[in-house]
């Protein structure tokens, strides 16, 4: 459906709007979508997205009922209305409402933009850690040693919130190899249904060896990583502390900010932390849905 849609849906994101008058809106029943795209990026969100829509379905050759039966699914899945015409004039009302907008009942392309965002994070879709519960099983012998679960760091929120981390350690071999996967989802103010997973692997050199203990550090440019592994106490956990006095530049055009106190970040079983993260996400979708479904 052409790239417009696309890059006029980016363009939205960036936009501190101001309201256009509707009658100072140019006519576009006589523009062909080249001229609608040429428009100002400040008029460009503020147009009836139904004409918008109309043109694209004129010139593409795409069903004209597209547009509506985007607006009735999206309204469905946030619990507006149970789709017919009239509860459907209503619903888009509430919904302008519920963002604060003008209800006239005429869909800007900023508040369709703003409905298919909210309509993607209520179908999104919960996974969790192939582990249970917060506690984890340390295992250490005379020359092997394995833990896994899923990290979470004291005192401050962590990139990946789910995440599984792996940790098997070779006395013989000298090494702790950690197998981490990050589950990337989509940002609760983000547009898209995607997910990915991120695989990295490290190695961490062995300092000390009990059959209780084992440490294993990881020194780079700008940070040290500690792990250490105790079986009597079932804990692993992590400090990272600053190489040098300053910041750190991994790139021209990146730093690697000082820590003001050293980071700990700490294993645990993953599906109660992780279920929590689920049902605060929950709480903030919520506040999407229609005023009467909630109430």
């Amino acid at each position: 459906m052409r790239i417009f849609i696309a890059g006029f849906i980016i363009a939205i994101s960036f936009l501190n709007l101001t309201k256009t008058n509707a009658d100072d809106l140019p006519d576009i029943s006589r523009m062909s979508i080249e001229e609608i795209e040429r428009l100002p990026s400040e008029i460009l969100p503020q147009l009836p997205a139904s004409e918008v829509f109309a043109k694209i379905a004129e010139e593409e050759q795409v069903p004209s009922d597209l547009f509506e039966k985007a607006i009735i699914l999206n309204l469905s899945q946030l619990m507006f209305f149970q789709p017919s015409e009239e509860q459907k004039q209503r619903a888009i009302k509430d919904f302008q409402t519920s963002i604060g907008d003008k209800a006239d009942g005429i869909l800007t392309m900023a508040q369709f933009e703003e409905l298919g965002r909210r309509a993607n994070r209520s179908t999104d879709t919960p996974i969790y850690p192939p582990t249970f519960g917060e506690d984890i099983h340390v295992y250490i012998d005379n020359n092997f040693a394995l833990s896994e679960g899923t990290w979470i760091i004291e005192g401050e929120p962590i990139a990946y919130p789910i995440n599984h981390s792996k940790i098997s350690c070779k006395k013989n071999a000298g090494v702790c190899e950690i197998v981490q996967v990050d589950v990337s989802i989509p940002k609760i103010d983000g547009k898209g249904n995607s997910y990915s997973l991120h695989v990295s692997t490290q190695n961490y050199n062995i300092i000390s060896w009990t059959t209780d203990e084992v440490v294993s550090q990881s020194v780079g440019e700008c940070r040290k990583v500690l792990l250490t592994m105790s079986k009597s106490s079932g804990e692993v956990f992590e400090i990272t502390t600053n190489v040098g006095k300053e910041g750190c530049g991994i790139s021209e055009l990146l730093t690697l900010p000082k820590l003001e106190t050293p980071r700990i970040a700490k294993l645990v079983g993953g599906f109660d932390t992780v279920y929590k993260f689920w049902q605060e996400r929950k709480s903030e979708v919520s506040k999407f849905y229609g005023k009467s479904f909630v109430e």
